[in-house]
């Protein structure tokens, strides 16, 4: 019997986020203190934007990790275009997996 070569492409990372689909998308989950429901998001984005102490920033698909303090507001664009803002005091940003997490402090 003659052995066989099995072509396979490879497995893509499986800690990728869940619902991140494309290279034009990715997903944003804001958590605000329980005070502030009203803040609360989580959906597919285009674009994040915020600043820090060096200055301001943009996220966009496969960004590299990144982990920072934002402060004075953030600001998405989610699929259809529409921006989305939230004016804050400061919060904790975390940018991994085409997933970003914004805890936010007001």
């Amino acid at each position: 019997m003659a052995d066989q070569i099995i072509s396979q492409k490879p497995k893509k990372n499986a800690s990728v986020a869940p619902d991140a689909t494309s290279e034009t998308e990715f997903m944003a989950i804001v958590f605000p203190p329980n005070y502030k429901r009203e803040y609360a998001y989580r959906g597919k984005i285009k674009s994040f934007s915020s600043q820090n102490t060096e200055g301001k920033f943009d996220i966009l698909p496969e960004h590299e990790n990144f982990v920072t303090m934002a402060h004075d507001k953030i600001t998405m664009v989610d699929l259809a275009g529409k921006k989305i803002e939230f004016a804050i005091e400061k919060a904790v940003l975390e940018a991994s997996n085409n997933l970003v997490k914004v805890f936010i402090e007001f």
